[in-house]
């Protein structure tokens, strides 16, 4: 009897055991799917962000090539303003040379 109740005594142990393993393995991944999880969501906020700074930044392009823009076109202006009064001016001392 004494080698049956061994036999028993032997068995809870690895069964003990072996449960103490799966219960470690178990907390193990639910914590690795966890860590996982966390890890995807801090990526998507850095992506969400990252895509806010692109589009704060092809915002202030624009904003600076509409003001070039119209600088362009106020010089553009002031240079056939200019070009007319030179013209204006040859006109005149041309016509005071006759």
């Amino acid at each position: 009897m004494t080698d049956q109740t061994e036999n028993q005594n032997a068995g809870i142990r690895w069964l003990s055991i072996f449960e103490m393993s799966m219960s470690s393995l178990v907390v193990i991944a639910v914590g690795g799917i966890f860590a996982i999880f966390m890890s995807v969501q801090s990526l998507q906020q850095s992506f969400t962000t990252m895509d806010e700074k692109f589009d704060q930044l092809v915002e202030r392009f624009n904003r600076a090539e509409e003001s070039n823009s119209a600088r362009f076109d106020k010089i553009e202006g002031d240079v056939q303003g200019l070009q007319l009064d030179v013209a204006k001016i040859k006109e005149r001392l041309g016509s005071s040379d006759d």
